[in-house]
């Protein structure tokens, strides 16, 4: 089978999920290096970002692993890198931080070799993360700070937006309250900025404010969170998005009931309550 007919199959849904399957098989040997080990490299990826939505860890292992096998035969170091970070995010929903750690240094150790610095920027990102989930500041720190430095210089506000957060994650943990809400507000403020030209911006909008709901009541400061939740009713109201507004206060109240913290919940239903136009039949 040609490279180019391969290319064709792999661009229907279904046979490129037959394919995948038949990848993860550990029994397959991979010919010689070459291009067509960088297709099934290729399929491989895609087969275990597919997998790990699925929440089908084990599949998704296989495929990364023949990836990095692959990659490794052709000496390609950018898919190989990005192919050990996959699998270090993989690790991390497994619950392994000392595993995700492992591949996370071997993906940095690569990439940092490279020109590649999207995805150099991305493995330090997921570095900082895997020493985060290990509780281990100290190394953390500097990781997520040099994240936060590439993404700014390569204008990709939505990752320069995780990667404040994931910062406000740290300094809460240090207990540095001031430079964790500092973190936190800074992502706010951008995200609303880009609220609506990045779908992925309206998720992280939500996340942040719940971090700084919890943050701010695990200190005993809940006026930092009526103060920050002015400020995006300030922001929407002046648009007159009333119905965005209702609608991401109710979400907020949902995330927060879910997880039995009652009163963050309370307080966002009644902010979405008092947003609501006069006339709507749940203000009667």
């Amino acid at each position: 089978m040609s490279p180019r007919l391969l290319l064709d199959l792999l661009n229907a849904a279904s046979l490129t999920q037959l394919l995948v399957s038949v990848l993860c098989v550990k029994a397959v040997v991979l010919p010689a290096p070459g291009s067509f080990s960088k297709l099934l490299g290729d399929a491989a990826i895609a087969g275990g970002l597919f997998y790990r939505e699925q929440d089908e860890f084990v599949q998704a292992q296989h495929s990364f692993e023949l990836a990095i096998h692959a990659f490794t035969l052709v000496q390609d170091p950018v898919r190989l890198g990005r192919a050990l970070n996959a699998m270090s995010c993989l690790c991390l929903q497994q619950q392994n931080p000392a595993r995700s750690l492992t591949y996370s240094q071997a993906s940095v150790a690569i990439l940092e070799t490279t020109e590649a610095q999207q995805d150099y920027a991305l493995a330090m990102h997921q570095l900082g993360v895997s020493y985060l989930r290990r509780k281990q500041l100290t190394e953390a720190e500097p990781c997520l700070e040099l994240a936060l430095s590439l993404y700014h210089e390569l204008q990709d506000s939505p990752w320069e937006n995780r990667t404040l957060i994931q910062l406000g994650h740290l300094y809460a943990q240090k207990q540095a309250s001031l430079f964790a809400l500092a973190c936190y507000e800074a992502a706010l403020d951008s995200l609303l900025v880009l609220y609506d030209k990045h779908e992925v911006c309206q998720t992280m909008l939500l996340e942040v404010l719940c971090e700084i709901g919890i943050f701010c009541q695990e200190i005993g400061q809940e006026s930092w969170t009526a103060a920050t939740y002015q400020d995006v009713l300030s922001h929407f109201t002046v648009s007159r998005r009333h119905a965005q507004l209702v609608q991401i206060f109710q979400q907020l109240g949902q995330i927060h009931e879910a997880n039995q913290r009652y009163k963050l919940a309370l307080e966002c239903y009644d902010h979405a309550l008092q947003t609501m136009p006069v006339t709507s039949p749940l203000r009667s």
